[in-house]
């Protein structure tokens, strides 16, 4: 975190000669403590980092009436040398009518599914399937204001 609040996401990789190397600084993909909104509570918000089977995954909630929850996956690509968005998963929800909106990406396939919920119906709408752009975006060109 410097000064402003802004934070910054520095991933090292452990080296077979001479300890850790620098491998991304990924500026612009965690939001500033400040930056979620009611939904941080006193402290400000914290986002969730993992790494599990070579998979970084940082999800975040923010948010105050309509709150959005994002769940994005990373994976190194050893062809560009670069920690590329595999997944990305996107929740909004209204907390006064409840209606909540998913959409699940799959960059490695190509597919994309989106659904609402609809509680005060009790209903779902069906998810939809579509095909996507497999596109590479990598983990320092991700801004968290775009989403």
């Amino acid at each position: 975190t410097d000064s402003s609040g802004n934070r910054s996401l520095l991933i090292l990789t452990k080296s077979a000669t001479d300890g850790y190397r620098h491998l991304v600084l990924a500026k612009h993909l965690l939001r500033c403590k400040t930056c979620y909104g009611t939904m941080a509570g006193p402290d400000g918000g914290v986002p969730e980092i993992k790494i599990v089977n070579g998979v970084l995954t940082v999800e975040e909630l923010w948010g105050s009436r309509e709150t959005v929850s994002t769940r994005l996956s990373f994976r190194y690509d050893l062809r560009f040398k670069r920690m590329a968005l595999i997944g990305e998963d996107v929740e909004t929800t209204d907390r006064v009518t409840g209606i909540t909106n998913r959409t699940s990406s799959n960059f490695l396939t190509g597919i994309k599914l989106t659904e609402t919920e609809y509680p005060n119906q009790k209903r779902i709408q069906k998810a939809k399937k579509q095909r996507i752009a497999k596109i590479k975006r990598f983990i320092d060109d991700i801004d968290y204001e775009k989403y």
